[in-house]
């Protein structure tokens, strides 16, 4: 999970950094949460464990549509790109520099 990416629409930087900093929406956390564990107030164990899982369907998903380094974001499950907590993220092009 240690790659760095880019992630912009339209020309606009959106984010950049690893994978495993992206942003989860807090409420997709608090969902996930309550759903495998019954906790509606995750500790870090519960939610590190909801935001991991999240991110690494994120990058099984971008490994199986990627061509090259780059990927629109709209050609992979919508329901993935939904948790992040980005704006206009959908549409974005995502680039792989590692």
């Amino acid at each position: 999970m240690n790659k760095e990416i880019s992630i912009s629409y339209n020309g606009q930087l959106i984010y950049i950094g690893k994978i495993e900093n992206l942003p989860i929406k807090e409420n997709v956390v608090i969902e996930q949460s309550i759903l495998q564990f019954g906790d509606d107030e995750p500790c870090i164990i519960h939610r590190s464990y909801i935001i991991k899982k999240i991110l690494i369907n994120f990058i099984e998903e971008i490994n199986h549509h990627i061509h090259g380094n780059k990927l629109i974001l709209s050609n992979i499950n919508k329901d993935i790109i939904d948790k992040l907590d980005l704006e206009l993220c959908y549409n974005a092009e995502l680039k792989i520099f590692n």
